[in-house]
């Protein structure tokens, strides 16, 4: 695991003196990058969900498709710590984010033409879990290592704040640029500003880590953090809690589109304000 490893020795003082800083370019880049592409989820899942419906008509379809991004999180999430730390950490943020972009751009356009088919978004559904498995990893190692370690606390609540405040301006936004421009174009602003995140992260510099010794097996990793989960019982309990409460609120949130969908008082429009209110609640309950 992590604790296996050292960083390189090859810009020290360089390091330490630009991580001194929180808002150093570093923190910066990545800081805003994925600021701009969780807006751009947000925004793609509402156009998502109401395309699926106005398309196909079935819920439990809208459902499973936009249940595809999830799975894969779930299924690989126990592997992907392991690969994280195997592996130049920039690099697979940039990979990651650019396949996004390119499946999400290649869908828009195809959108945008009318030739977009339930079976290509399924596909890309599962392609954006499957790179958000390991880019969500890959985040939280990094940023230890770009900012100082007095400064990490703080760090943290930044990147927690992404989630929040793409969550009230996206769903702000969401519905009412569904109702103007449609899902077409909004799948395509999706997919570039993954590409944008990606541009961004190229310029990041992420200290490279060297093993102390050899390096353990694949599967004996992951036994490690699993174990290290089950034996803390806090944390244990925790993750559970979290697991149930994300899955009952899912099973309601996804409702929320077709009652606005087929209510003619209501609209995209008017969901995207009120998912907006209730993630100011959200976050004002917390």
């Amino acid at each position: 695991m992590m604790s296996d490893s050292v960083e390189t020795t090859a810009e020290p003082v360089s390091r330490k003196a630009s991580t001194l800083r929180l808002w150093n370019r570093n923190f910066l880049l990545l800081w805003q990058g994925q600021f701009v592409s969780a807006i751009g989820d947000v925004v793609y899942e509402i156009a998502l969900g109401f395309w699926i419906l106005a398309t196909t008509g079935s819920t439990g379809l809208m459902g499973t498709l936009m249940a595809a991004s999830t799975i894969p999180r779930v299924v690989l999430a126990p592997f992907a710590g392991v690969v994280v730390d195997r592996t130049n950490r920039k690099w697979l943020l940039v990979l990651m984010d650019a396949v996004r972009g390119a499946v999400v751009v290649l869908v828009g356009l195809a959108a945008m033409t009318g030739r977009a088919e339930v079976w290509m978004v399924f596909v890309a559904g599962i392609i954006i879990g499957l790179c958000a498995a390991f880019f969500n990893p890959s985040v939280s190692s990094v940023i230890p290592d770009i900012v100082h370690r007095k400064r990490l606390v703080k760090a943290n609540s930044f990147f927690s704040m992404i989630r929040a405040g793409s969550g009230i301006l996206g769903n702000s936004l969401g519905g009412v640029l569904y109702s103007i421009l449609g899902a077409p174009l909004m799948f395509l602003v999706n997919g570039i500003s993954y590409l944008f995140s990606a541009g961004t992260e190229v310029f990041i510099s992420v200290p490279l880590v060297h093993k102390e010794r050899q390096p353990k097996k694949f599967f004996a990793d992951m036994r490690e953090g699993l174990s290290f989960v089950y034996q803390n019982r806090g944390l244990r309990f925790l993750m559970m809690a979290t697991a149930v409460i994300n899955f009952l609120a899912s099973i309601a949130l996804i409702l929320m589109i077709p009652l606005f969908q087929r209510t003619e008082w209501l609209g995209p429009a008017r969901y995207g304000v009120t998912m907006a209110v209730f993630t100011t609640a959200m976050i004002a309950g917390m």
